[in-house]
């Protein structure tokens, strides 16, 4: 899987590491980025200049200035959840749509979290895709297909209110 890294910062970096979402070439790139965020390391500055990267050699490389960024790598379970709570705020602050939203918490992190509320996202978000499907459009229409995804939206708006507030109380 490969996840857009523009404007990452760090600390989602570590969570998509975890979940092994982010490929050798993507690493040098993201270095590149931070030193020019104003970020700076050893092991940045070395990533930053990698040309031809292996996982090999840029993944323990990306560890290393994760740890002089002062940056954990969290388990999978505590990254799924931060990935899942970046998505949904992402969704309220209107930045993506509520589809784009549950449909990247479904493919980057349902795998690894086993909670209700994640897989309401997963079923919108199949749903949506079902709506868009030519077969539905044929049978139903498009004004109606069009009416159900943006009752399909309306509900990851409040899903994604309810995850945020949910992991806000823990």
């Amino acid at each position: 899987m490969r996840v857009d890294i523009s404007g990452m910062s760090p600390q989602m970096a570590a969570a998509y590491w975890s979940l092994d979402h982010l490929g050798s070439d993507q690493l040098p790139q993201l270095g590149m980025d931070w030193l020019e965020s104003g970020l700076d390391t050893y092991s940045l500055r070395i990533l930053a200049g990698e040309t031809d990267p292996s996982l090999a050699e840029t993944g323990p490389l990306f560890e290393r200035a994760l740890h002089e960024l002062g940056v954990a790598i969290p388990d999978q379970v505590s990254a799924g959840w931060q990935i899942a709570l970046w998505h949904a705020g992402r969704i309220l602050d209107e930045a993506i749509t509520p589809h784009t939203g549950a449909a990247s918490i479904w493919d980057e992190v349902s795998q690894f979290l086993d909670d209700d509320l994640i897989s309401r996202f997963v079923g919108a978000a199949s749903q949506y895709d079902d709506w868009t499907d030519a077969d539905h459009l044929d049978w139903y229409g498009a004004e109606r297909c069009e009416q159900t995804r943006q009752m399909i939206d309306a509900e990851i708006r409040l899903l994604a209110q309810q995850l945020v507030k949910a992991r806000k109380n823990l």
